[in-house]
């Protein structure tokens, strides 16, 4: 990637940016139901998500790496979420902590 990464340091404003679906319940409107209460994907469901994306663009797709959530897919990433808002890949989230979206 050419351009740099354009990190978020306030958790409140990544959010505010990226929309991610923080509640398995925000998902079930477009059928998909996440792994955990608070969104997440597994890796296991890479495919299914990606797949997703594909058939509803207006989504993209989160990446929980280490210390940081990354606003793209990056493989192998610890879990996923799906998210509504500002889809550049150059913005990223710092962190060492489990991001708490609510």
């Amino acid at each position: 990637m050419d351009k740099p990464l354009r990190p978020i340091i306030e958790h409140g404003e990544f959010v505010k940016v990226t929309k991610p679906l923080s509640d398995h319940e925000d998902l079930k409107p477009f059928g998909i139901v996440s792994c955990g209460i608070s969104g997440e994907f597994e890796v296991e469901r890479v495919e299914e998500i990606k797949d997703f994306c594909r058939k509803n663009p207006q989504f993209h797709i989160i990446s929980a790496v280490e210390n940081a959530y990354i606003n793209r897919f990056i493989p192998n990433a610890f879990f996923y979420h799906l998210a509504l808002g500002d889809s550049d890949p150059y913005i990223y989230y710092p962190s060492e902590l489990y991001l708490k979206f609510a």
